[in-house]
């Protein structure tokens, strides 16, 4: 109730919809919570934990996976950026993050504009959850420009 009468006060209040935004995830309503961190701009002083947020929602383990499935499909065929890309999304939704970021890396290895750049965007979510001080994210990141830029 708090937040709802920040926002009549300030439509724009980014801390209110921040707020907001971590209620509608508690309650598993990620498409309303993803809604409310459209709401803050980027710049604002609640925007770098909104980026976070947003990451650690697109990145929520969806289904359980079968790990073994997925890394056999990504074995078979060293040309298929899709299974790759799915074993990654499911290891960076189990926190397994390491795992995610050089799977995502393979994905990119093997098509970089697959699924409209989803190993890109996924890696960048992981980077976001990170934060820019772990070693995870700068080792990454360059691997992402070497890949991206070669």
């Amino acid at each position: 109730a708090a937040f709802r009468a920040a926002l009549m006060l300030d439509t724009q209040h980014p801390f209110a919809s921040l707020g907001l935004a971590r209620l509608h995830a508690e309650a598993g309503e990620v498409a309303e919570a993803l809604r409310r961190i459209e709401a803050i701009g980027p710049g604002t002083p609640a925007s770098q934990e909104a980026d976070r947020l947003a990451a650690q929602l697109r990145t929520a383990p969806g289904e359980r996976f079968d790990e073994a499935v997925l890394r056999a499909r990504v074995a078979s065929d060293p040309h298929d950026p899709a299974s790759a890309l799915a074993l990654g999304r499911a290891l960076a939704g189990a926190g397994r993050h390491a795992e995610a970021l050089e799977m995502l890396l393979e994905s990119l290895r093997r098509d970089a504009h697959h699924d409209e750049d989803g190993a890109r965007r996924a890696m960048l979510d992981v980077f976001s959850i990170l934060g820019s001080g772990d070693p995870l994210t700068a080792r990454y990141r360059a691997a992402l420009a070497r890949v991206l830029f070669r």
